[in-house]
C-alpha cells in the first residue's frame, strides 16, 4: 500500500487521481493539495481524491509518491515548500516542462534518499478545465519520462507500473531532450501568438481589421488566451532553448520575406516561398495522419495517402486501403501537386 499526494488539482492533477481511483491497486490514501478551494472541493466530489489538506507539509509527511501537477513556474516554489517535510525514499514526480531545472532543484533541495523521476503525459485529450478531467485521458497516450539520478529502481517500477496500468505508452527521454521538444510545443507557439496579435492589434486600423477575423487568424491565436503567468513561467526556467527555436521561426520568417520580395522567386512554383508553403504542408498532413514520427536514420518521409485511401482508412484502415488501392510504398508519389502554383 502506498500513500499518495497530489499537489496542484487542476484538470491534469485531477485525471491523475481519478486514474488512479480506477485502475490502480494497493493504494493507501490519496492526498490533494491546491490553493484554491473550488479545485479541492471539485476534486473531492469527484473522488479523485479520498482527502484534502491545506498545509501543503502535512500533505506530504505520509506521502510516498507526490505528484506535482502545477505550472512550470511554480514548481520550484512547492520543491522548496516540501523539502523538509518529505519522508525519507519519498518518490517527487511533476508534470512540468522543464525537467532540467527539476533535476537541479530536487538535487539540491531534497535528501539523498529521494527519487526524482518527471513525467509529461503527451495526451490529446482537452484539458481545459476540471470538467475535462478522466480517468482514461491517459489510455493510448505516449507519456514521456525523465529520470533523476538518484532515482531508484523501486521507484522506477512502481512509476512505471503506475503509468502502465492507465494505459499510458512510456517515452524515455534524456532531460535537454525532453526540455527542448517541449518548449517547441508548448511555450514557443504561446510566444509567436502573442507577437502575432500584439503586431496586427497595434495597428491604428485594429477595430476594423478584427471584423476581418475568420478560422486562420483564429487557431493562429488561440494560444495567446493561455494565462500568461503560465508561458512566462515555463520561459524563465529554458530561456536558452525558447531563445533557440524563436531563432529557428524567425530564419524561415527572413527566407519567406525574402523570397516574397523577389518578383521571380514569388512566382514560381519551384522557388524557394512555394518550398517552403508545401514543406509545411506535407508536414502539417503528416503530423495529422499520424506518421510525423515515422521515419528511419535518413529522415526518409513516409508517403502521404491518396483522397481515396483516406476514405477507405476510415472503413478498413490504413494498411488495408493501401493494398486496396493497388498503390506501391516504394514510391512516394503522393506529395503535394505543384501545378496548382502556377
Amino acid at each position: 500500500m502506498i500513500n499518495i499526494t497530489i499537489i496542484g488539482l487542476g484538470p491534469l492533477g485531477t485525471s491523475i487521481g481519478l486514474a488512479l481511483k480506477k485502475y490502480c491497486n494497493n493504494l493507501g490514501v490519496v492526498i490533494g493539495y491546491d490553493l484554491s478551494n473550488k479545485n479541492q472541493d471539485f476534486a473531492k466530489k469527484s473522488q479523485a481524491i479520498d482527502k484534502t489538506e491545506w498545509n501543503i507539509k502535512k500533505a506530504v509527511s505520509d506521502s510516498d509518491l507526490i505528484f506535482i501537477c502545477v505550472p512550470t513556474g511554480k514548481v520550484y516554489e512547492v520543491l522548496n515548500d516540501i523539502s523538509e517535510a518529505t519522508k525519507s525514499g519519498a518518490v517527487i514526480c511533476d508534470t512540468s516542462t522543464a525537467k532540467r531545472a527539476c533535476i537541479n532543484w530536487v538535487n539540491n533541495l531534497f535528501a539523498n534518499q529521494t527519487s526524482y523521476i518527471g513525467i509529461n503525459p503527451l495526451t490529446a485529450a482537452s484539458l481545459k478545465t476540471q470538467n475535462d478531467s478522466s480517468p482514461d485521458v491517459f489510455h493510448g497516450a505516449k507519456c514521456a519520462i525523465v529520470l533523476g539520478k538518484n532515482a531508484s529502481k523501486e521507484s522506477i517500477d512502481t512509476v512505471i507500473s503506475i503509468l502502465e496500468s492507465f494505459g499510458s505508452k512510456m517515452l524515455f527521454m534524456d532531460p535537454d531532450e525532453h526540455d527542448s521538444f517541449a518548449v517547441a510545443t508548448s511555450t514557443l507557439p504561446s510566444i509567436i501568438a502573442a507577437a502575432m496579435i500584439n503586431s496586427v492589434s497595434e495597428s491604428p486600423s485594429w477595430p476594423e481589421i478584427s471584423n476581418f477575423v475568420g478560422t486562420n487568424f483564429d487557431s493562429a491565436t488561440v494560444s495567446a488566451s493561455f494565462d500568461p503567468a503560465s508561458t512566462q513561467g515555463a520561459s524563465l526556467v529554458n530561456p536558452d532553448l525558447l531563445v533557440y527555436w524563436i531563432d529557428q521561426v524567425q530564419n524561415h520568417l527572413n527566407l519567406m520575406k525574402s523570397s516574397i520580395n523577389d518578383i521571380e522567386d514569388r512566382h514560381s512554383h519551384e522557388g524557394k516561398l512555394a518550398d517552403s508553403l508545401v514543406n509545411a504542408w506535407e508536414e502539417r498532413l503528416r503530423l495529422e495522419i499520424g506518421v510525423a514520427d515515422n521515419r528511419n536514420e535518413k529522415y526518409k518521409r513516409e508517403p502521404l495517402p491518396t483522397s481515396s485511401e483516406s476514405m477507405m482508412g476510415l472503413f478498413f484502415g490504413n494498411k488495408v486501403a493501401s493494398a486496396m488501392s493497388g498503390k506501391d510504398e516504394s514510391n512516394d508519389e503522393n506529395n503535394y501537386d505543384r501545378r496548382k502554383l502556377k
